[in-house]
């Protein structure tokens, strides 16, 4: 079993892609990532002026020179409005702390993303406190008030 759907190809972001810029969430180095997103059903071309990446996907790209893609850069959101959006991550070639490279766990930042049809579809929607061996629904109110008495109880 995959840890995540395979894919045969993957869209490509058209010249119009917003992008935005992020670092890796998963430690606190800051590698620099850029974030691509675009309408679903909507795709770049294959030639360098046909895509936001600008890259030439009609040639064959040189191993270990060339732009990495693979499914775990690559994931399906719903927007704002509602609307689903194709998301591509990439490590940021001008990042001065990863140069675009990426470990591991910098490659699934897309995988992370809330997708209405991925894992990441469950979420907490309200605060939950440990009480014995249970888990008791709490409001925001409650749960901050709780943290800030042990914070100062901390402090103190």
């Amino acid at each position: 079993m995959a840890l995540f759907e395979r894919r045969d190809s993957i869209p490509i972001p058209p010249k119009d892609a917003q992008k935005f810029v992020t670092v890796c969430q998963y430690c606190n180095v800051g590698c620099g990532y850029y974030v691509y997103r675009w309408p679903v059903g909507k795709e770049g071309g294959l030639k360098p002026e046909q895509n936001a990446l600008g890259i030439d996907f009609t040639k064959q790209g040189v191993a270990l020179e060339s732009q990495s893609i693979t499914e775990t850069m690559y994931n399906v959101v719903r927007g704002e409005d509602g609307k689903l959006y194709n998301i591509l991550i990439l490590p940021a070639q001008d990042s001065p702390i990863n140069r675009g490279n990426y470990s591991i766990r910098g490659g699934t930042n897309a995988q992370a993303a809330y997708s209405p049809t991925k894992p990441t579809r469950n979420r907490l929607h309200y605060p939950l406190i440990r009480v014995g061996d249970e888990f008791m629904p709490v409001s925001w109110d409650e749960a901050i008030d709780l943290i800030a008495r042990v914070v100062k109880g901390v402090k103190d």
